[in-house]
């Protein structure tokens, strides 16, 4: 049994290590691709249920079968607290081999050792990538996505920019500022 459980897990680490990648630049995944035979092979993947899950399938999971071979079953999750809920009712019997979560989901479950780190080495072409975004999730995970959030305002009320988030509570700009809910953004 332990053999199994040891032969899963190398499994998840090449085949996460390869998913990853596809979000690298191309030539990498070609490199792996032909190393790594993964024609008839099923992934299973988590991802949000929302267009960033879209995204991912389209630009990552698509990329990976097409450049491999192998089968991408995806299973979407309302937000981050939905695929979390998900990996932690599996336990010890993994439901997935890839999941495309926030670092604050994966540090928690990487953290209950729920996840496996990443095996760098594997990965040639993160030296290509700035060094604050390879990794996160305390390393159970490997950027894929970089997005950022903001202040809109109406520029015909307010003429000059706000710098800072400190704006928001400036009496100057009141009623005048909108910053996302956190139910829109998953985060606070």
């Amino acid at each position: 049994m332990q053999e199994i459980k040891r032969g899963r897990r190398q499994a998840i680490k090449a085949i996460g290590a390869a998913l990853a990648a596809s979000t690298l630049p191309m030539p990498f995944v070609n490199l792996r691709a032909q190393e790594h035979n993964f024609s008839g092979k099923t992934l299973r993947l988590l991802t949000w249920s929302d267009d960033t899950g879209a995204a991912a399938l389209r630009n990552i999971a698509a990329t990976f079968t097409a450049k491999t071979g192998a089968k991408v079953i995806a299973d979407r999750a309302d937000g981050t607290s939905g695929m979390v809920a998900k990996v932690k009712a599996a336990g010890d019997r993994p439901t997935y081999d890839v999941i495309t979560l926030a670092g604050v989901g994966a540090s928690g479950l990487g953290d209950a050792g729920l996840l496996m780190k990443p095996d760098l080495d594997k990965l040639p072409n993160l030296k290509d990538v700035a060094p604050q975004y390879r990794t996160g999730a305390n390393g159970f995970g490997v950027g894929y996505l970089l997005w950022s959030d903001g202040l809109i305002y109406n520029t015909s009320t307010v003429k000059t920019a706000p710098t800072t988030y400190e704006a928001l509570w400036d009496p100057k700009y009141a009623g005048r500022l909108f910053l996302p809910p956190p139910e829109w953004a998953e985060a606070v």
